[in-house]
C-alpha cells in the first residue's frame, strides 16, 4: 500500500502490541507535554464530533481537551463540523466539550444544530471555503490585500514532506 508513514511524536504512542488503554495513556501523556509551553489549542476543520460508528473519536477529542485545559490552554474549535451524538453518555460528553471551548465555529448548519445551545457557537463557513481563502486559491486577491489568509493541514507526514520542516519553513 505504498511507503510507510512517520508517525508524529504523539501519534508513535497510539501503534504497538500494548493494550489499547495504556497506548491511549502514552499518547494523552505525550499531548499533555507537547502542550507546555503554549497558550491556545485550536483545532477543527474536519467533523470532529460524532458518534459515527462509535464513541471513540469523541472521546479521545475530548480527552486532548481535558489535557489542554489542564495545562491552562485556551480552546478554540474553527471550522467544526459537528455529527450526530446519540446517547446520554455522548450527549454529556458534548455539552462539556463545548463549555470547555471559548468560541466555536462551526462550518455548516447542520452542525450548528447538532451543538448544545451556547452562546459562544456560531456559524462561520468550511476553512477552505471562506471567502479570503477561496477567493486566493481562485486568484482573485491581490497580494495587497488586508486580509490575507494561510490554510495548513496539519497531519504526521504529507506529500513526504515532515510538519516539522513545513513549520519551521513557515516561521
Amino acid at each position: 500500500y505504498g511507503e510507510t508513514v512517520k508517525l508524529s511524536y504523539c501519534d508513535q504512542h497510539l501503534e504497538g502490541n500494548s493494550h489499547r488503554v495504556v497506548r491511549l495513556w502514552r499518547y494523552l501523556r505525550a499531548v499533555y507535554s507537547a502542550m507546555k509551553g503554549h497558550n491556545v489549542l485550536v483545532f477543527g476543520g474536519g467533523t470532529l464530533w460524532h458518534t459515527n460508528p462509535n464513541m471513540h473519536s469523541l472521546v479521545v477529542v475530548f480527552l486532548v481537551m481535558l489535557c489542554a485545559r489542564l495545562r491552562g490552554l485556551k480552546i478554540v474549535a474553527t471550522g467544526l463540523g459537528v455529527g450526530v451524538c446519540r446517547g446520554f453518555l455522548a450527549q454529556t460528553l458534548l455539552r462539556i466539550m463545548v463549555s470547555l471551548c471559548e468560541e466555536i465555529c462551526v462550518r455548516d448548519q447542520t452542525s450548528l444544530e447538532n451543538l448544545p445551545e451556547a452562546s459562544h457557537c456560531r456559524l462561520t463557513a468550511d476553512l477552505l471555503y471562506s471567502s479570503s481563502i477561496a477567493s486566493e486559491l481562485e486568484g482573485k486577491a491581490s497580494p495587497s490585500d488586508q486580509n490575507r489568509s494561510i490554510a495548513i493541514s496539519v497531519a504526521p507526514q504529507h506529500g513526504g514532506e515532515h510538519v516539522d520542516a513545513l513549520v519551521e519553513n513557515l516561521a
